[in-house]
């Protein structure tokens, strides 16, 4: 169990380590999806003349003082991104294409600090990204290699805790100390609801399950033999 556990944990914590790396590339860019659809109607009605093409570095956007509410362009590596800005003419939310060819959605706060990143990881799977105040991912939400979603939560440094799905689907709660290394672990095996606590050395010392026959309380040693309650 404890194997187990160890190797969900690491396949999250990389999860994580790639949106942490994936955040630093979004600062730029802003969510287009209206400017996209908006276009994509007037073409459907007839409003733009198909037999010409309107070919630009960048297209701003303005409202009717003039100010730059949206843009769409391509940045210094030569990708695409959409973006629109906040009263105060600060980047808020953005759309792009990285140089790896995976689309990414961002979004800011007013002081133009990344709260909020959304992106693929080189996998293919979705995860989606919460920040601090000091731009540090603490919650990310994903979906791994193998189909099965996740979120885990983290100090800014390392995970801490993680909410998952097993092999066979079935849910568990895992908390880390330093070193990913888990110390309690919450699961519902086959409908059998258990708990477990483990040392440094991440062996089960205490457990505790309810089945059938009703509820039971093990210990055991640092060699995994089972001793006397």
């Amino acid at each position: 169990m404890a194997v187990e556990s160890e190797l969900t944990v690491d396949r999250m914590a990389q999860r994580l380590d790639r949106v942490e790396r994936e955040s630093r590339r979004l600062r730029w860019l802003i969510l287009g999806a209206f400017t996209l659809g908006a276009i994509a109607l007037g073409l459907s009605q007839g409003v733009f003349d198909r037999t010409r093409t309107i070919s630009a570095g960048t297209l701003l956007v303005r409202n009717s003082n003039g100010d730059v509410v949206a843009s769409m362009g391509s940045n210094a590596d030569g990708r695409p991104y959409l973006g629109f800005k906040d009263s105060k003419g600060s980047v808020v939310a953005t759309i792009s294409v990285g140089t790896d060819d995976r689309p990414s959605i961002s979004f800011s706060d007013s002081n133009k600090r990344l709260v909020t990143a959304l992106g693929l990881g080189a996998d293919g799977r979705p995860s989606l990204g919460f920040m601090d105040t000091n731009g540090r991912v603490v919650t990310v939400l994903g979906v791994g290699g193998d189909g099965r979603p996740s979120l885990i939560f983290s100090d800014g440094a390392e995970s801490r805790a993680v909410i998952g799905l097993v092999t066979d689907g079935s849910p568990r709660l895992t908390f880390l100390e330093p070193q990913q290394k888990p110390r309690v672990i919450i699961a519902t095996d086959n409908g059998i609801p258990s708990m477990a606590l483990l040392d440094a050395a991440m062996i089960i010392r205490w457990s505790a399950r309810v089945d059938a026959g009703g509820a039971r309380v093990r210990m055991f040693d640092a060699n995994s033999k089972e001793t006397s309650q």
